[in-house]
């Protein structure tokens, strides 16, 4: 899979430019940035994933501010200046940041990235779920419920409460 440009031509030329000895410039101006436009439309329920392939440091920081200025929850930094890993490889080394802080993810199989990134999704989610009152048909709806045991209302645990699966299983 490829990442969305973040740039594009600003006139589209119909067929092929002819080849001459003239200089050509480009001009690119930014597309649309879904990043952003689903964070705006993001609902409560729902974590926002993002990723993004930067260099260093400053790179970091960059995607650690999708946080606030995407309404991610939670962002994966793949510093694409470290060789062997990320593009064209079967191995890969990341960063996943929340709003609960920054983990970095060591090299190995995409598989295994992967599992990392779905873990903090989890996590966020059941953050989020945790300071909830659910109520029966929450769970019918969303079908699931986060395993916080010490915060369950009382009546999660009554018979009547159908459990259609739980985060382990979904």
């Amino acid at each position: 899979a490829a990442a969305v440009a973040d740039y594009r031509p600003a006139e589209a030329i119909a067929g092929k430019r002819v080849k001459d000895a003239d200089g050509w410039s480009l001009e690119l101006v930014p597309t649309v940035d879904i990043a952003r436009a689903l964070g705006e439309r993001k609902t409560s329920g729902q974590v926002l994933v993002t990723f993004g392939a930067e260099i260093g440091e400053a790179g970091l920081d960059r995607k650690r501010g999708m946080l606030t200025s995407k309404n991610a929850d939670v962002v994966v930094f793949n510093d694409v200046s470290v060789p062997g890993i990320g593009f064209d490889t079967s191995e890969n080394a990341v960063t996943i940041a929340t709003a609960a802080g920054s983990i970095d993810v060591p090299r190995a199989a995409k598989s295994a990235i992967a599992a990392a990134v779905l873990d903090a999704a989890r996590m966020s989610r059941d953050a989020a779920n945790a300071a909830k009152e659910w109520t029966v048909a929450d769970l019918r709806t969303i079908g699931f419920f986060a395993k916080v045991p010490d915060r369950r209302p009382d009546w999660l645990q009554a018979p009547q409460v159908e459990w259609i699966c739980s985060v382990s299983d979904c």
